[in-house]
């Protein structure tokens, strides 16, 4: 029997900003986790952190020297400030940014999340001010298989939860395969949540109509943009993903 060779497998398995919203030209902390989720250690490898995805300079990097099968390291930062504000922006991570580490998947080194930057004196409100918003935002999502198959059914599963001070109307919830796909892949109608509240959505894909080996698939959370939000900057989720050949 065919016996797969043993190799390491790196990606971000956490990440944070403090202040979770950044203000435009303060510091901001960088925390994130790295981790090897294969079958054998990692040689070296570098890792970086892009601001936002399209910056043409980086925030900050690493060099990490190895890690075993099944181990992580935890890397820090400080960050001097974003120079603007933004509504939105994927702030990004490349594990292995070099390419030295041979991996038996090439396809989850990038991480891209949604932030927002505030613009200096709107990161703090009033006392009170914010009391009785929502907001909403993707707390979980997966994919199963973890790796799809071309023109083979998906099962997709995420969490909506609202992590504000009061409960939101309906909403829709919409997910698409590729984050520039034309046509949705599953949508939904939540009746609302209440506060500190969640609901968990499922659904299944017929396929990709083709393989990719990066793409990013995307969950916009009241994608018709009818509930007022203490946040409204933390509603698109992108996950970087690959779809292998048949």
């Amino acid at each position: 029997m065919f016996m797969a060779e043993a190799a390491p497998d790196l990606f971000v398995s956490e990440f944070s900003l403090t202040p979770e919203t950044p203000v435009q030209g303060s510091p901001v902390t960088v925390r994130l986790g790295v981790y090897n989720k294969g079958t054998a250690s990692s040689g070296p490898f570098s890792v970086q952190w892009w601001p936002g995805e399209n910056y043409r300079d980086l925030g900050c990097s690493w060099e990490v020297d190895g890690l075993v099968a099944r181990g992580g390291r935890i890397l820090t930062c400080t960050y001097d400030g974003y120079p603007s504000w933004y509504s939105n922006i994927n702030t990004k991570v490349l594990v292995d940014s070099d390419g030295v580490v041979a991996e038996s998947d090439e396809a989850n080194n990038i991480f891209l999340k949604p932030i927002s930057v505030s613009k200096p004196g709107a990161g703090s409100p009033v006392p009170g001010s914010a009391s009785g918003s929502p907001d909403l935002f993707v707390s979980e999502f997966s994919l199963t298989p973890e790796t799809p198959v071309q023109g083979s059914p998906v099962t997709v599963r995420l969490g909506v939860y609202n992590k504000g001070t009061a409960t939101s109307g309906p909403f829709s919830v919409q997910w698409w395969p590729g984050e520039n796909y034309r046509d949705l892949g599953c949508s939904w109608e939540v009746d609302g949540l209440v506060a500190r509240g969640g609901r968990i959505l499922t659904c299944t894909y017929d396929g990709y109509p083709s393989w990719y080996a990066n793409i990013n698939t995307k969950v916009l959370v009241d994608s018709d943009g009818v509930v007022a939000e203490s946040d409204e900057a933390n509603n698109i989720f992108l996950k970087p993903i690959s779809v292998n050949h048949p």
